[in-house]
């Protein structure tokens, strides 16, 4: 659709609109209110362009919440307004490290899935996102072998300890907590013999 309006064919654009109602009867969470509602909307856009090996990118979303009590169990897991989720340049290196191969070297701020995503990944059911701001290389041989190794810093989404409104999110974004390096690897594939 985006080179039927015009735009070359190197340029990704995504986006999404989720709406979700929870409510909470009950509640075990001491200081809490006991019964609570929240409509929680959900909205992204993505955009990417491509040169070459070249690779630069971004994302924004936005979480919000309405109607919820002013004890709500609410979080920043629920709600973060515009928030920079992704803002990154990647260099493709396809075919340099073996026949059929594809890696890429990843710098800037990025969401990680890894493996299974259990411990490290961008799950999908809270409406916020996990990002990173560091350093990625994501490498796939030609058959099922990976292998991913990152440096990083953790994003920390506001409010934070001293923020106690969610409502009141800096839409400036989040900060990274210098003392929190999340680095690894993995290496899925085959076995040999």
């Amino acid at each position: 659709m985006l080179t039927a309006l015009g735009a070359p064919a190197s340029l990704e654009i995504s986006g999404s609109v989720r709406s979700r109602v929870e409510a909470i009867d009950g509640q075990f969470r001491p200081a809490r209110a006991t019964s609570d509602f929240l409509w929680s909307m959900r909205t992204t856009l993505f955009a990417a362009y491509k040169r070459g090996p070249i690779r630069i990118g971004g994302e924004i979303i936005d979480a919000r919440g309405y109607g919820e009590k002013n004890t709500s169990s609410t979080s920043s897991t629920e709600v973060d307004a515009v928030e920079l989720a992704q803002a990154f340049v990647a260099v493709g290196m396809d075919g340099r490290f073996g026949l059929g191969s594809k890696a890429a070297l990843t710098g800037g701020r990025f969401t990680l899935d890894i493996g299974s995503s259990r411990l490290v990944g961008r799950t999908d059911f809270p409406n916020t996102v996990n990002s990173y701001t560091g350093l990625n290389f994501d490498w796939h041989g030609a058959g099922k072998d990976r292998l991913v190794a990152f440096w990083s810093m953790p994003q920390t989404r506001l409010p934070n300890r001293n923020r106690r409104d969610p409502r009141q999110c800096d839409p400036l974004g989040p900060g990274k907590h210098r003392s929190a390096i999340l680095w690894g690897k993995l290496r899925q594939g085959a076995t040999p013999a």
